[in-house]
């Protein structure tokens, strides 16, 4: 079936009317953002990221253990990304895997970032149609308003929307 096949009937699977009061707490919560956005979009919000996170495999690493909340503040902070485009479920993404701290990777050759070889520490790391790596701590550090400024979530799912075009 192909994947935007797949997320229609997905789409059916997790209905979007099924929206609890509790749901809409949990936006203002993990999403700051959210206390400028009307009803309706904050219902989208709501809507995509139960799909979405039905729709994904999650992933627990160097022991961290993944919950609903995990999964609801990764999703609903993703879902800013998206509130034009409802039915986009960044399909190369299949996995997210969420470590407890930043944590360290060995770096491919040709990193941007790290040259050539050797281990470093990531908060986080996107690859083409693979995994969406994150670190909790960050990932909770940036749901503050007073943050400041750097937002892993948006960071790395922003990456995935860049390289939606690459072949």
């Amino acid at each position: 079936m192909p994947i935007s096949a797949w997320w229609h009937w997905m789409r059916k699977r997790v209905p979007s009317n099924n929206i609890e009061p509790q749901d809409l707490e949990d936006l203002d919560q993990h999403v700051w953002q959210a206390q400028w956005l009307n009803d309706a979009t904050r219902r989208s919000m709501v809507a995509w990221s139960k799909r979405f996170i039905a729709s994904k495999h999650w992933e627990g690493c160097n022991g961290f253990r993944i919950n609903e909340v995990v999964k609801k503040t990764i999703a609903l902070n993703a879902s800013l990304l998206v509130l034009a485009y409802p039915d986009w479920n960044f399909p190369s993404t299949r996995t997210i895997l969420v470590y407890p701290r930043p944590y360290k990777a060995r770096s491919r050759g040709g990193d941007l970032h790290h040259g050539l070889g050797g281990e470093y520490y990531r908060s986080g790391e996107t690859l083409a149609r693979g995994p969406i790596a994150l670190n909790w701590y960050d990932v909770q550090r940036a749901i503050h308003r007073d943050n400041d400024g750097d937002h892993i979530v948006l960071h790395e799912f922003a990456h995935q929307l860049d390289m939606c075009d690459d072949p």
